[in-house]
C-alpha cells in the first residue's frame, strides 16, 4: 500500500478540479445576488436624506427669525380665508374645464361616427351602382340565339363605348 501512496503521490492535485469552474460571485443583480444592489441603494437614500438635513440647516441659519413679518391673528385668519376661497374657485373652474373638455371630447366622436357611417353608407352605394352595372352588362354578355351562338351586337356594343371614352380622354 505505501508503495502506492509513493507511486501516484498522496498530495497529488486532482485531474478535474471543479472549483474553479464555478464563477466567483462579486454581488451584482446580473449575478444573483441582487441584495448587494439593494444595499447600495439603502446607502443612497441615506445620504441624500442627510444632504437634504444640512441643506434645511443652512437655510435656516440664513434667515435671521426677527426678519419675518410679525402679523395679527386676524390677518393671518383673514389671509387664510382668501386662500380657500381661492381654493374653491380654482376647483370649481378646474371641474368646469373637465366638464367643458368632456363635452369637446364626446362631440368630437359623434361627428367622428357620422362621419364613419356617411363614408361607409357612401361606399356601399357605389358597390351596388357597380354590381348592378356589371350584372346588367354580365346579362346582356350571355344572351345566345337559337343555335347557342352568342349575340355580338352588345359586344360590339360595349367596345365602340370604350373606344369613346378613350379618345375623350385623349382630348382632354
Amino acid at each position: 500500500m505505501s508503495e502506492k501512496i509513493q507511486k501516484y503521490g498522496a498530495n497529488r492535485a486532482k485531474p478535474y478540479d471543479k472549483s474553479r469552474l464555478y464563477k466567483k460571485h462579486i454581488g451584482n443583480k446580473s449575478e444573483g445576488q441582487g441584495f448587494a444592489d439593494l444595499r447600495k441603494q439603502k446607502i443612497k437614500r441615506g445620504y441624500f436624506k442627510l444632504m437634504k438635513k444640512q441643506d434645511k440647516k443652512k437655510q435656516s441659519e440664513e434667515t435671521p427669525q426677527g426678519s419675518k413679518d410679525i402679523t395679527s391673528d386676524e390677518e393671518t385668519f383673514s389671509d387664510k380665508q382668501v386662500k380657500l376661497k381661492r381654493d374653491k374657485i380654482d376647483k370649481l373652474n378646474r371641474f368646469s374645464k373637465a366638464k367643458e373638455e368632456f363635452q369637446k371630447n364626446k362631440e368630437e366622436e359623434i361627428r367622428k361616427k357620422e362621419a364613419a357611417l356617411k363614408e361607409k353608407e357612401a361606399r356601399e352605394e357605389a358597390l351596388r351602382k357597380y354590381h348592378e352595372r356589371k350584372n346588367e352588362k354580365h346579362n346582356k354578355f350571355k344572351l345566345k340565339t337559337s343555335k347557342g351562338q352568342p349575340i355580338m351586337k352588345y359586344r360590339m356594343q360595349d367596345l365602340l363605348q370604350q373606344i369613346q371614352t378613350m379618345k375623350s380622354k385623349e382630348k382632354q
